[in-house]
C-alpha cells in the first residue's frame, strides 16, 4: 500500500481518538451544567410524576411533561440526551418541548377499539386475555372481571408490569387493576 495513505490513516485514527476524548470531556462539563439546572430538575421530577401518557416511537408507553427548560440546550442537544438517558432514563423531544420517560415495552395493554376484532389485553405483541373473557352477553365490558383476570395473570407469572388502556384514538391512560377496598 502507498506510504502516504498509511500516514494519512494514522493521522485519521489520531484525529478520531482526539475527537472522542474531547467529546468525552465536553460531556463531563455539560453534565455539571445539567446537574446544577434547577429548572431542568423540576421538569425531570414533573415527568417522573406525570400521569400524561403517550405511545413512544417504538410502541412503548411513555409519560411526558411539557417544559421550556430544553430551549436553552438546543445547541448541545446530543449532550443533554446522553445525560438524560444515563441519569434519568428519559429523552428530550426538542420539537415538542417535552421530556419523555419510557415505561418499557412489556406493559399490559388493554385494547378496546370497537373498529377492531382483536380486542383484549396484550403483552409483548401477543394477546393474553381475549375481550370475550370479560364481556357480558349484552356486549358490555365487565371492568371488575377484566381487572381480576389481569391480576390473576400477574400473580400467575410473578411479573407486575404497568397496565395501560389505549383507545381507538391512541390515547393512553394508566389503569389501576387493584380491587376497590370495602367492597365484597
Amino acid at each position: 500500500m502507498n506510504r502516504r495513505i498509511k500516514e494519512l490513516e494514522l493521522q485519521l485514527a489520531d484525529t478520531r481518538t482526539t475527537r472522542l476524548e474531547i467529546e468525552s470531556q465536553m460531556q463531563v462539563e455539560y453534565n455539571k451544567i445539567f446537574d446544577a439546572d434547577k429548572k431542568l430538575a423540576k421538569a425531570i421530577q414533573a415527568t417522573q410524576d406525570s400521569v400524561k401518557y403517550t405511545t413512544g416511537e417504538s410502541g412503548d408507553i411513555e409519560s411526558w411533561c411539557a417544559t421550556d427548560a430544553l430551549r436553552v440546550y438546543a445547541d448541545c442537544a446530543e449532550y443533554l440526551e446522553n445525560w438524560l438517558s444515563e441519569n434519568h432514563f428519559m429523552r428530550a423531544d426538542f420539537e415538542n418541548d417535552c421530556l419523555l420517560m419510557s415505561h418499557g415495552d412489556d406493559n399490559l395493554i388493554i385494547q378496546d377499539d370497537a373498529r377492531r376484532g382483536d380486542n383484549g389485553v396484550w403483552q409483548s405483541q401477543r394477546m393474553i386475555i381475549d375481550q370475550d373473557a370479560y364481556t357480558s352477553d349484552d356486549g358490555e365490558v365487565d371492568v371488575e372481571k377484566r381487572n381480576a383476570l389481569i391480576e390473576a395473570h400477574m400473580e400467575k407469572t410473578g411479573y407486575f408490569p404497568g397496565v395501560f388502556r389505549v383507545d381507538q384514538y391512541s390515547n393512553v391512560s394508566h389503569v389501576n387493576t387493584q380491587p376497590k377496598r370495602g367492597r365484597k
